[in-house]
């Protein structure tokens, strides 16, 4: 019998225990699956949706370290247009908000003359068409989730506006979000005369480092940022991210301590059998590697669940409305590698004691032991 049988066969001769481990661990890596999956793939939408406008530059309040929570006066426009370099301004305003009791929605302020609006592309109707107009386009997972199509009338913040379109915005974060035009927006929200930031492409994508020092230099209260720097250094993505790695320490520990319990009842169990093993010839250290490499086996398993309950978990948190639109889960091969090196290191840390039990075991006191 080969040493990996015996592994496998102590695994399976308490198969309850070993099947409820197994799920456990599955549980805490779906966790993790799920969380990192679905933080990253915000953080690639959201530089898809600047970088497939053409942005190079966004242009923020300096003291702002989330770009949503930045208010800027938009009359430092004129000043914009006289640096060298730039090709075309956009300004942007976004609110979020609960739309006649419906999911948690992102309004999107454009000026319809300027580029940004350019790469939605019409589905049914027309684009907004600005000015005292009260027109509003959606996107097309908006429309599904607020049951609106073109010629209805939502309600925001007390204001009736018509919907004149259903567009592609080619981002989720755009198919997502009601788009008006940037004057309306400004007076629902108590704005006017400000933007949440300005998007700017430029002549050549060469000049980003030479009009950002121009920029900077004559404006001094606003930072001009790449849409890559803007997204690495973002406090709320941070915040997302950091948030999600802390609890899938929390999941990834409670998978430890589950696999260690089960490691631990497991030696106890098997003192006799283990001590009459030391006494046909067995080496300390062919214990230590049977009870490691129960414990990693028993992991890995768990680390296969557990994609299958993140990807469960991840069709269950999309389907609903309340975050469809703000969530694109991203899983990939980097993904998959980082969960299978947490398994191994899981059931390493999960094994080291209970291996260390088992290979201090006296084999002629456990032979006397019941």
């Amino acid at each position: 019998m080969i040493f990996e049988t015996i592994i496998l066969k102590n695994i399976l001769r308490r198969k309850t225990r070993s099947i409820l481990t197994i799920v456990g661990i599955g549980v805490a890596m779906g966790a993790v699956v799920s969380l990192i999956s679905m933080t990253r793939g915000f953080t690639t939408d959201f530089l898809a949706t600047l970088e497939g406008k053409g942005t190079d530059l966004i242009i923020m309040k300096k003291s702002s370290t989330n770009m949503v929570l930045s208010s800027i006066d938009e009359k430092i426009i004129t000043t914009l247009r006289e640096i060298p370099g730039i090709k075309r301004i956009a300004r942007v305003l976004v609110d979020i908000g609960e739309i006649e009791d419906k999911p948690m929605t992102m309004i999107i302020g454009f000026d319809p003359k300027e580029y940004l609006i350019e790469t939605n592309t019409v589905l049914e109707g027309r684009r907004f068409l600005g000015g005292d107009a009260r027109e509003i386009i959606l996107g097309r997972i908006a429309e599904d989730n607020l049951e609106k199509k073109v010629g209805d009338i939502i309600e925001i913040h007390s204001q009736k506006f018509t919907v004149v379109g259903i567009v592609d915005g080619g981002s989720l974060i755009d198919n997502g979000a009601i788009m008006m035009d940037i004057k309306q927006l400004q007076k629902l929200v108590n704005r006017e005369d400000q933007v949440m930031n300005f998007s700017l492409q430029l002549e050549n994508k060469d000049m980003v480092g030479t009009v950002k020092v121009e920029i900077e230099k004559r404006i001094d209260i606003v930072t001009a940022i790449s849409a890559k720097d803007l997204v690495a250094s973002d406090e709320g993505l941070q915040l997302g991210a950091t948030l999600s790695w802390i609890i899938s320490a929390i999941a990834i520990l409670a998978g430890v301590v589950m696999t260690m319990n089960t490691m631990i009842m497991a030696v106890f169990e098997r003192t006799k059998e283990i001590g009459i093993l030391r006494a046909m010839g067995w080496k300390k250290n062919r214990g230590l590697r049977m009870i490691l490499g129960e414990s990693l086996l028993l992991s890995f398993f768990g680390g296969i669940s557990g994609v299958f309950v993140g990807l469960g978990l991840i069709k269950l948190i999309t389907s609903w409305k309340m975050v469809r639109g703000f969530i694109s889960p991203q899983i990939d091969s980097v993904l998959l590698i980082e969960i299978a090196i947490m398994a191994i290191v899981l059931g390493a840390l999960a094994g080291l004691y209970p291996a260390y039990k088992a290979t201090n075991i006296s084999p002629m006191e456990a032979v006397r032991y019941e």
